[in-house]
């Protein structure tokens, strides 16, 4: 099923609830072999590039490996879910750093 965003404001999601994908944005997660999140799927409309987002990536990637130990349920709806309009990236432990795949 498709999400649309119906916040008049969508900088602040009118300073109310806003949901954990768009608390991640520009990054989805993407379940590794080891059944964690490490791997990113990153919007192609985000001007932001990865050496700008790290700090980020590290918290979205905790949040969804927490997440992901308290409700085993979301491996699967992550797995389900397929993106438009995203790029895959990872986080190269030797550099720190995303890079493009």
């Amino acid at each position: 099923m498709r999400a649309i965003c119906t916040a008049h404001d969508t900088a602040t999601c009118d300073h109310g609830y806003k949901p954990l994908d768009c608390k991640s944005y520009p990054f989805f997660p993407v379940i590794n072999e080891d059944g964690l999140v490490g791997t990113f799927l990153k919007g192609r409309k985000c001007p932001l590039s990865a050496r700008h987002l790290l700090t980020h990536a590290r918290r979205v990637e905790q949040t969804w490996n927490r997440l992901l130990s308290v409700n085993p349920k979301i491996r699967r709806w992550l797995s389900a879910v397929r993106l438009i309009g995203y790029v895959r990236y990872f986080k190269e432990a030797e550099h720190d750093d995303l890079t493009l795949v």
